[in-house]
């Protein structure tokens, strides 16, 4: 059996830093600890293309804040210039869940990003459907409420001249609270993913895309 569940959103933030915090999985064990009990990576890589793809752990906790933890295995992929699909398996289960994500971008500069959660269940459990699906929404909004408020921190360094990415600094949880300290020398006008006045080549020559080749959101 294969529910599918769709959820449309919208931030306004800059694509480049919302699908940026996407691919910042090293804030999971900080920021969503209602969500997860732990999260590791266990490796990484980046094509020059911008093609990233990574392999984690995970212990999700669907029914936070019960205690129950699901063991899981990810392939998470980013295929560029606006689409994430990951692939997760819980353990001892033949069984995957896949999540794609496209990201577009408004004239205004707002990001839409159209989340689809698909999962191949047994048909044992079809009359629990609306129930699995309500679940999945809950543990979903729980998310995106902890992930805009670290976007909207985030932007608001860059927009005071600092960088922004894993790479310049280190997220670390701090009397109760989740913080991103940033490291020496990072002050600058440039960024994870560099601004369209910077770009000297392609994204075939260049580690990754730039802003102007996500696509418009033209519903």
């Amino acid at each position: 059996m294969e529910i599918v569940h769709t959820v449309e959103r919208e931030i306004d933030i800059p694509s480049w830093l919302v699908i940026e915090n996407h691919l910042d999985l090293d804030h999971i064990p900080y920021a969503h600890k209602r969500c997860y009990k732990y999260a590791s990576i266990i490796t990484r890589y980046q094509r020059k293309d911008g093609y990233h793809i990574m392999l984690l752990e995970l212990g999700a906790k669907p029914l936070t804040p019960l205690p129950i933890v699901f063991h899981y295995t990810m392939f998470h992929q980013f295929i560029p210039p606006n689409k994430i699909i990951h692939y997760s398996k819980a353990k001892n289960s033949k069984r995957w869940t896949k999540c794609e994500i496209t990201f577009y971008k408004k004239n205004d500069g707002k990001t839409v990003e159209i989340h689809n959660h698909i999962l191949n269940l047994p048909v044992i459990l079809f009359p629990f459907k609306k129930w699995i699906i309500k679940i999945i929404r809950r543990w979903s909004d729980i998310l995106w409420e902890e992930d805009s408020q670290i976007m909207k921190e985030r932007y608001d360094f860059v927009k005071k001249g600092f960088k922004d990415g894993p790479h310049c600094g280190k997220w670390i949880f701090k009397d109760g609270k989740t913080k991103f300290v940033f490291g020496d020398n990072v002050k600058s006008d440039t960024h994870f993913y560099e601004k369209d006045d910077k770009r000297e080549n392609r994204s075939s020559g260049n580690p990754w895309f730039f802003d102007s080749e996500i696509p418009p959101y033209n519903k």
